[in-house]
């Protein structure tokens, strides 16, 4: 993936649009108001992100193209950061870049930090929030990638809302 897509989440909505373009090529979709769970589809590639856990989440990504067979797993770490491990070996880093979230990345486990693997951006207007998110990176599976960055993302920020919902 050499080009940059943009996602759009609407006020109220529990879906994040992907657009290449003006062309949706992608969704993420929350089935349930009180749930985590996400189902994700982009291009080809259709997912579900399973998260488990009541305190401390994990989060199993599911290929639903591949007969519900777990490709990857994400583990939370306390300082917002979250890591990919994926079936084959290969583990991804997630990390925001400032305090408001307005960025974040994922890069490769072991590679130099400053080597990302892809960069999200987000502009939150009063009843939207959306965003871009750009790759120089041909590695396979990149739609993977690029829905785990988003679902990441959009999980910290729930989780964020939520505690300054509770402390109101």
């Amino acid at each position: 993936m050499s080009k940059k897509l943009h996602w759009v989440k609407e006020a109220f909505s529990r879906t994040i649009v992907i657009l290449d373009g003006e062309k949706e090529v992608g969704k993420l979709s929350r089935q349930a108001i009180f749930s985590y769970d996400i189902e994700a589809n982009l291009q080809q590639t259709h997912l579900l992100f399973d998260v488990k856990g009541f305190i401390l989440h994990a989060v199993d990504v599911i290929d639903l193209n591949q007969g519900n067979k777990v490709v990857g797993v994400i583990t939370f770490s306390f300082g917002r950061k979250a890591e990919l491990t994926l079936s084959t070996g290969e583990k991804y880093l997630w990390r925001r870049q400032n305090f408001l979230m307005r960025s974040w990345t994922l890069t490769k486990a072991g590679r130099d930090s400053s080597q990302e693997v892809l960069h999200y951006d987000r502009l939150k207007n009063f009843f939207s929030e959306k965003g871009d998110v750009e790759g120089s990176s041909t590695e396979s599976g990149s739609e993977l990638l690029i829905l785990t960055g988003l679902f990441i993302g959009g999980y910290f920020l729930r989780k964020k809302r939520m505690a300054a919902a509770a402390a109101s």
